[in-house]
């Protein structure tokens, strides 16, 4: 299939569209289905090759190949080509850097419990959430108190607004029991929701934290008593040994009046 998808990009390399989509979606297939990504990587290099760089395709080439690549094991190469693919096709842009963000996460994921992090070194394992803001809204200063450093994420509370932080867990056997950080808004109240999601993609929740401006909001969530997202009254609570993803979302102009630009501080981030 590789040589024979290789030798229709080569003969149609001045070609229009239509058979750069036909070997693209054969690289899909040797990725998917023959669970070959060293044949996909292969077969979408071949096609980038023969595309000229402003052909309006060509991210959407890129995008595959970065996943390709992942797949493959090249963490470093995927994470390149993805940043590649955000600058080409505006309209791909989204699906890129929302596979990017993800992916930054993994390569970061809180492995060994207990986990602390009090953000001297940066403020992984925290990934500012994709399809709006830039990724410099997350970033280290000098806390209000203190001066120590804290993560500080800066929103823009609007209505029909979302917008998210993320980190990723791979803990193994372990299991995680609680959850505990300090928040801080800036210029009025947040409303925080934070949400946990197991490796069969079902998603658990608690109560909101509404976090104040003048002084520290304390989060302590025992994950053991976290409920459903899609039935809260189900009785049902997540296994420490399956979460895969935390979330905290502002749901701000879901609960209040104020909107504008805010900054959500963090700080003493703990699991155990």
């Amino acid at each position: 299939m590789l040589l024979g998808v290789i030798a229709l990009v080569l003969g149609t390399a001045t070609a229009g569209g239509p058979e750069i989509w036909a070997s693209q979606y054969d690289g899909r297939l040797s990725q998917a289905m023959d669970r070959n990504p060293t044949a996909a990587i292969s077969i979408y290099e071949t096609i980038l090759g023969g595309m000229p760089e402003a052909d309006p395709l060509r991210g959407e080439v890129l995008y595959w190949l970065g996943r390709a690549r992942w797949s493959f094991g090249d963490a470093e190469g995927a994470m390149e080509t993805l940043k590649t693919a955000e600058t080409h096709n505006p309209s791909n842009k989204g699906q890129a850097t929302a596979l990017l963000g993800r992916l930054k996460a993994l390569d970061t994921a809180i492995k060994r419990l207990p986990f602390t992090q009090d953000f001297r070194r940066g403020f992984q394992p925290l990934v500012r959430g994709w399809g709006v803001g830039k990724r410099t809204d997350l970033r280290i200063i000098a806390g209000p108190d203190s001066g120590d450093a804290v993560a500080a994420w800066h929103v823009s509370v609007r209505d029909g607004g979302d917008d998210f932080l993320t980190f990723a867990l791979d803990t193994g056997f372990q299991s995680v029991q609680r959850l505990r950080m300090s928040l801080m808004a800036r210029a009025f109240p947040m409303h925080i929701r934070f949400l946990v999601e197991d490796v069969q993609g079902r998603r658990w929740t608690g109560p909101i934290q509404i976090v104040e401006t003048d002084t520290w909001t304390a989060v302590d969530l025992n994950i053991n008593r976290l409920v459903s997202a899609s039935a809260p009254a189900a009785g049902q609570h997540p296994n420490g040994r399956e979460l895969r993803w935390v979330v905290l979302r502002d749901v701000t102009a879901v609960h209040a009046e104020d909107r504008g630009e805010n900054e959500l501080l963090i700080d003493d981030l703990g699991l155990r």
